[in-house]
């Protein structure tokens, strides 16, 4: 559940018309945030390089095969 600062210092509903905002509570600072965003980043599209290269080597060893180029 989503709910917003009120002026006493409770939490809330959200006003009308807010109901898309979305905030991030945390104890690190906002560009401690942004690094770690960052680095997870880095890290998500390292591995979608590694699947896509390994899956091209799959798909050519494959086509390879079937055209007789290689046999196992």
């Amino acid at each position: 559940m989503l709910g917003a600062a009120q002026n006493g210092g409770s939490i809330g509903a959200l006003p009308p018309g807010e109901r898309d905002a979305r905030f991030i509570v945390s104890h690190r600072s906002e560009e401690a945030l942004g690094q770690s965003f960052g680095k997870n980043a880095l890290v998500l599209g390292l591995i979608a390089l590694g699947l896509f290269v390994f899956g091209a080597i799959f798909v050519a060893v494959g086509v390879a095969a079937a055209f007789g180029y290689i046999q196992f």
